[in-house]
């Protein structure tokens, strides 16, 4: 092994490595350089779901980065930071676009719960405005992993096909915690 030689390791992912690092060496922020993994795992996840051809695919993907999303908002206005911030840590992939995201997040605790309003992210939004004047930040937490879960559900009326097999594996992560 020769540091900083990524031949053997996938494209995406020696590319994720290989910014983290810039961005640790630039910032000497860890933070910073998560970031940076973070955005190209979902735009990976994006990449392979838009490749699938499949809708259920593409919507656990959306729904995954929408919480991910979620919560940094939360966390990132809990830790009082800034618009510049947030936008560097938000991920592509989701339903909601960054700068909405943005936009909401400083705009009073009901403009989250307005923009998610049709979608399962709906009660957690509601209670990560709550969660941004200082409500539990568990409650807000569990009703994230919740939406995921009830769109990861919805695979149990296809009894074949790959939404039984997402719904398995996703069984499967959660009960490793």
């Amino acid at each position: 092994y020769i540091e900083g030689d990524y031949r053997f390791i996938p494209g995406h992912v020696a590319e994720a490595l290989q910014k983290a690092r810039t961005m640790l060496a630039r910032t000497a922020n860890p933070q910073f350089a998560d970031f940076e993994v973070d955005k190209i795992y979902f735009e990976e996840l994006m990449e392979l779901a838009e490749s699938s051809g499949n809708d259920f695919i593409k919507g656990y993907v959306r729904i995954l980065a929408d919480s991910a999303n979620l919560r940094t908002v939360v966390r990132t206005v809990r830790m009082g930071k800034d618009r510049d911030f947030l936008m560097n840590a938000l991920c592509p992939g989701g339903s909601v676009y960054p700068e909405r995201l943005c936009d909401a997040a400083f705009s009073g605790t009901d403009a989250l719960a307005g923009i998610f309003t049709a979608s399962p992210l709906h009660e957690a939004a509601v209670l990560g405005g709550e969660a941004i004047c200082g409500s539990s930040m568990t409650a807000f937490e569990l009703a994230c992993d919740n939406a995921v879960s009830a769109y990861v559900s919805q695979a149990k009326t296809k009894p074949f096909g790959v939404e039984a097999v997402v719904e398995y594996i996703s069984l499967s992560k959660s009960e490793m915690y």
